[in-house]
């Protein structure tokens, strides 16, 4: 792990933390943001084109946001399912 940041929930700019993730040159960088924040955060990481360079992981991602973000914003993003067996 190279850094860790915590961002205010409902922030509508994540620019200065996706561009410490960038500078980080850490190979991977994990979204833990929810809701309206996942959208958000991945759209400006594909302005600032984070997913050329750094595989983007979303912890909280579900094919809602794919609409939100359109195609180039989502694609390649690597997402965590969760799922329960029920035995």
């Amino acid at each position: 792990m190279v850094g860790g940041v915590r961002t205010p929930l409902g922030t509508p700019d994540f620019s200065s933390f996706l561009l410490q993730a960038q500078a980080s040159g850490a190979q991977v960088v994990a979204l833990a943001v929810a809701a309206a924040d996942t959208t958000t955060s991945l759209k400006q990481a594909a302005e600032f084109g984070l997913p050329a360079k750094q595989s983007m992981v979303s912890l909280i991602f579900t094919l809602n946001n794919v609409p939100a973000l359109g195609l180039k914003a989502s694609q390649g993003v690597l997402t965590v399912n969760p799922f329960y067996t029920g035995t």
